[in-house]
């Protein structure tokens, strides 16, 4: 990455945080395929105003380490959308503020069993539906903060504290 020249891998093998931003200068990067080099104990990521390419999604998937992934004003094509879905199964901690899908559909059988927070703040395009469908699949949850709309696509409002009342009593 020749923005970052100078960060050298040897020198960061305990970083366990990092938030890019968008100084990135080729928002297309593979960006991650260098930091899981780089960085090769990072437990949490915060990725704002950068789309990541297929291949930096797909090396994400398989990273060891990263439970928390915080996602700012991202734009999720569908290619991407798949392998988003795969790392939430393996995070304990999400963060989607200002997020636009290009299809927010949660795939059949999706579940995210290891998720205990989740936070979903202004979705820009992942309607009610799919709102309540991502939260209810998450059945350990210990702390939800959900800021988006209560109204769905017919305008109708749905019933939220029936479907959530109840599931996590923890929470």
């Amino acid at each position: 990455m020749g923005e970052t020249a100078g960060l050298d891998k040897y020198h960061y093998p305990n970083l366990r945080g990092l938030r890019l931003i968008q100084w990135l200068k080729d928002p297309e990067r593979e960006v991650f395929l260098e930091l899981t080099e780089m960085f090769p104990s990072l437990v949490s990521l915060g990725i704002g105003d950068v789309k990541l390419a297929s291949p930096s999604w797909k090396a994400l998937v398989v990273h060891p380490h990263v439970t928390t992934l915080i996602l700012y004003n991202a734009k999720i094509k569908d290619r991407d959308a798949r392998l988003l879905w795969k790392v939430c199964g393996k995070l304990e901690s999400l963060e989607l503020h200002k997020v636009t899908f290009s299809s927010g559909i949660i795939p059949e059988g999706a579940a995210f069993e290891r998720l205990r927070k989740l936070d979903i703040a202004d979705p820009r395009n992942l309607d009610i539906s799919n709102q309540l469908n991502l939260i209810l699949r998450c059945p350990n949850l210990k702390k939800l903060s959900w800021t988006g709309s209560d109204i769905t696509d017919d305008d109708s409002i749905p019933d939220t504290n029936s479907l959530l009342k109840g599931r996590w009593p923890h929470l």
